[in-house]
């Protein structure tokens, strides 16, 4: 599909491992409107990560998105949170 539009931005897909578990991490950031009920121009540049953990029946997903200015601050409190999943296998 495609990785890149005026409004968003996917980075390669990457398999990884998370709480020991293998894992895919998803990051991307997009422009999203604030007042999309109305006709503002007004936006905001989001960014966002996910892990999505296969399980035996689905997946699972953790993710985390922010002001692309607030991202760095706070993913560390996610990763915290992220490698502490004990979902079922």
């Amino acid at each position: 599909g495609e990785t890149k539009s005026e409004r968003e931005l996917y980075e390669p897909v990457k398999k990884t491992k998370l709480a020991g578990r293998s894992a895919f991490e998803v990051s991307r950031e997009m422009m999203q409107y604030l007042h999309p009920e109305s006709k503002s121009d007004e936006s905001v540049q989001i960014k966002e990560k996910l892990y999505v953990l296969p399980a035996k029946e689905g997946f699972y997903v953790i993710s985390f998105s922010a002001e692309k200015t607030a991202f760095l601050a706070n993913v560390k409190v996610f990763e915290k949170v992220a490698k502490s999943f004990k979902g079922k296998p």
